[in-house]
């Protein structure tokens, strides 16, 4: 599923970001600027659906019910940011999750499921088409829920925290990140969080309020040099 998503990506000129969960995050338009990124992306967009409504019809056939996978195309927060500070903080953020790791550590949570998944297939061979579907649907969704959205909530608390030392360190205020969740929260439609891959921004904002006053010790220290 993720080697699909990954080759159409691909194809269609985007880099690959990273892994969140089951999820596949690229952009458009860098390292090499592309005069028609926004025309990729939707293009990228379709061919991933068409791509994921063939993978689940296939497994459904083999007895495995999968959910809906949602696309989404937007430009980033690069427009909230607003100024330097905020953008060192989003860069911060992304480094924050190359240091720690998190693309291995989600693609190895993501092969234990599917193996799981696989497993709980063979066992419930004798079982008819549809319990085998009710059963591993279940233990689909239960893996999702209760094991990779709350690691992937976890990975970006840590790539948080780890960005706002590394914008603070590098000179950035990192005062910017409560401004820019801020904002964020302005354009926030609601949500449930323990259904989302990402914390939601009132929470993001309350977590850099406990850790700002180590952030501008590094700021202020930085700003001696």
């Amino acid at each position: 599923y993720l080697d699909g998503m990954s080759k159409i990506v691909g194809a269609h000129g985007g880099t690959l970001d990273k892994y969140v969960g089951d999820a596949v995050v690229a952009f458009f338009g860098a390292p090499q600027e592309q005069s028609d990124h926004a025309t990729r992306a939707v293009a990228c967009a379709l061919a991933l659906d068409a791509f994921v409504e063939g993978f689940r019809a296939t497994r459904q056939k083999e007895g495995i019910a999968l959910g809906i996978t949602r696309i989404g195309v937007h430009t980033g927060m690069i427009e909230l940011a607003e100024n330097d500070g905020a953008i060192g903080v989003v860069i911060g953020h992304e480094i924050g999750h190359v240091m720690a790791a998190h693309s291995a550590e989600r693609m190895s949570y993501q092969l234990l499921l599917v193996g799981g998944l696989v497993l709980g297939s063979v066992a419930l061979e004798d079982q008819d088409d549809t319990t085998r579907r009710m059963v591993l649907g279940a233990m689909g969704v239960g893996a999702s829920v209760g094991v990779m959205l709350p690691y992937s909530r976890l990975h970006e608390s840590e790539a948080d925290e780890l960005g706002l030392m590394i914008a603070a360190n590098a000179g950035f205020d990192p005062r910017e990140a409560i401004d820019l969740w801020q904002r964020m929260d302005e354009q926030n439609s609601g949500g449930v969080e323990f259904l989302s891959t990402h914390p939601l921004p009132r929470t993001r904002i309350d977590d850099f309020q406990v850790i700002m006053p180590r952030a501008m010790t590094l700021y202020r220290r930085t700003l001696r040099r």
